[in-house]
């Protein structure tokens, strides 16, 4: 037989192979520059599209936060309407998102439910090509402070009547930016500007849902020591969590929050949250008036090395001894590392001695979090859906402007008792709630929220509240002590935020007061306005909810089912 070559028979092994790549590269290649055609022509289609031109409300900046407040305002936009169908893509159609790519995952899915343009953000060209003043609004979330900021300078200069922007903010500088920026200040004292802190917003509800006082009432009461421990596991920004435990979590006058953190990076996360929030370090020495001594620690803070593979229970197990631990919360940068998070968190915390703390996991879908539940390790777990913003939530008041007009695009619920406090206490004259000032608001929200804490250190619930809360007020020893607590709560909340203590007078835009010191070194009146917060808020908000459930189990017993709000515990 004649001898074939080695070459001859690597041709006959590939040639079925070549033949195949020769009919699919052509094929990738056309489906490729269909799919870019297609995307172009969507791209040219939507540009001229009357529903595009005519949407009530542009995203600048379509990742994550943009998704979740356009389904905030989709909601908002539906509720007014029918439930069905066509209203809620009518409701869609009113929402254009512009991001400058959309190939990313948030870009995609942004665009399985809402209108999303290709432009760039970093130039020109995304405001000039869209009419603005024919807009309700713009949504400024591209996740870059700078950027958001050239983003707002430009909306404010190119748009020639008032329309109201709300910009998505990681921390409070833009909102303190706003008041000394000479094109800026005024539209915000206008209250065309508002901001949604999406971070701020998360912790807040967490708070409300999972306090520590639900899972430990009876160790929690007025006339204290009240010694609330809290631990926080997590990957990274812890720091919205720990300063809203700080403003919020006040349960005794002279017992400050403690909180355990553990973290990747430990040292560095601590160095970077006591610069942004000075007035949480551990020592009053820092402090150049000796008045502070008197009020500092505002809380005990703890920075302690962990990470996703390893959480050390010898930390946990310490901390715990010298001082109950009450809830642990759990939180990751997404849901999976949120699940082995919380996985060494309930192995570590079962080892704890009872009364074991609760563990509070707070998650993205919540879909990865029923396998949490399968192992049976005695450990109380709960679950919490972070973004799940919904019509009573803050965030409603600051997208109120965007919506078509109504006599109550609020809706009940919403901010109802901070606002009420806001009207209270002073206005300026023609301001409204949905358009007042972004630390106003944040100032009556925190008041307000503290009224739950209030009842429940009196023992009393929302429904018993009312027959029993005149009588424990009346009891000089409980009121005084309350009167304390809230003049607490308010130090804390103001020496978080940046304000310091100085003289006669009180000026916002500084951020001085002179009430920074011990209760019984106030003045007779400002003793009094705490005394009134106490008597006015607590009364109000019992009898309040006690109305609101009565006339809820009515229309539920005689109408048909109410649609319920979105619930954040699975």
């Amino acid at each position: 037989f004649p001898k074939r070559r080695s070459s001859d028979l690597s041709k006959e092994s590939h040639g079925w192979r070549l033949g195949i790549a020769r009919v699919l590269i052509p094929l990738a290649t056309a489906q490729w520059i269909l799919a870019a055609w297609l995307t172009r022509a969507r791209q040219w289609f939507l540009r001229g599209h009357h529903f595009a031109r005519r949407s009530d409300v542009v995203i600048l900046g379509c990742g994550e936060t943009g998704l979740r407040i356009a389904t905030l305002i989709e909601q908002l936009m539906d509720r007014g309407g029918s439930s069905g169908g066509q209203t809620s893509r009518r409701a869609r159609r009113r929402i254009l998102g512009v991001d400058a790519s959309l190939t990313t995952p948030e870009a995609r899915a942004f665009q399985e439910k809402f209108w999303l343009l290709e432009a760039p953000l970093d130039g020109a060209e995304a405001l000039s090509s869209l009419p603005l003043d024919a807009r309700r609004g713009v949504v400024i979330c591209t996740g870059d402070e700078r950027r958001d900021v050239a983003l707002l300078k430009r909306v404010v200069e190119v748009v020639k009547r008032p329309v109201a922007v709300v910009v998505s903010v990681d921390s409070d500088t833009i909102p303190r930016l706003c008041q000394v920026a000479p094109e800026l200040s005024g539209p915000y004292g206008a209250g065309t500007i508002q901001f949604v802190h999406p971070a701020r917003l998360d912790a807040r509800l967490l708070f409300q849902k999972h306090p520590p006082h639900v899972v430990s009432a009876a160790s929690l009461r007025v006339g204290g020591p009240n010694r609330c421990h809290i631990a926080i596991v997590a990957a990274d920004g812890v720091e919205a969590l720990v300063a809203q435990a700080v403003r919020a979590l006040v349960y005794d006058p002279a017992e400050p929050l403690r909180s355990t953190v553990l973290i990747p990076e430990a040292e560095s996360t601590a160095r970077r949250f006591f610069s942004r929030f000075p007035a949480l370090t551990q020592t009053p020495a820092v402090w150049a008036d000796g008045a502070y001594g008197k009020q500092l620690p505002l809380a005990h803070i703890a920075f302690f090395e962990s990470s996703v593979e390893r959480i050390d229970a010898h930390v946990l197990r310490r901390e715990h001894e010298l001082h109950s631990i009450h809830v642990v919360y759990v939180v990751g940068r997404d849901d999976a590392e949120t699940c082995l998070l919380a996985a060494e968190t309930l192995k570590v915390v079962s080892t704890i001695p009872a009364p074991r703390p609760q563990v509070i996991v707070c998650l993205r879908d919540g879909t990865m979090g029923q396998r949490l539940l399968e192992p049976r390790l005695e450990v109380e777990c709960l679950f919490f859906l972070l973004g799940a913003w919904a019509a009573p939530d803050a965030a409603t008041s600051e997208l109120a402007a965007l919506l078509p007009d109504a006599p109550d695009q609020s809706g009940p619920g919403a901010d109802t008792d901070a606002e009420r406090l806001w009207r209270a206490y002073g206005i300026r004259p023609g301001e409204t709630w949905a358009t007042t000032q972004y630390e106003a608001k944040w100032w009556n929200r925190l008041a307000a929220d503290h009224a739950d804490l209030k009842l429940a250190l009196l023992g009393l619930t929302r429904e018993t509240a009312a027959p029993e809360l005149r009588e424990r007020l009346a009891r000089g020893d409980a009121r005084s002590w309350l009167a304390r607590l809230e003049h607490r709560r308010y130090v804390c909340e103001r020496m978080t935020d940046g304000w310091l203590l100085r003289g006669e007078p009180k000026v916002n835009e500084f951020r001085i007061n002179p009430t920074f010191v011990p209760f019984d070194e106030l003045r007779p009146a400002d003793r009094e306005k705490d005394l009134r917060v106490v008597d006015d808020l607590v009364n109000h908000l019992a009898s309040e909810r006690v109305l609101a459930g009565r006339v809820q189990r009515s229309v539920e017993q005689d109408d048909a089912p109410v649609e319920h709000l979105v619930d954040h515990e699975l």
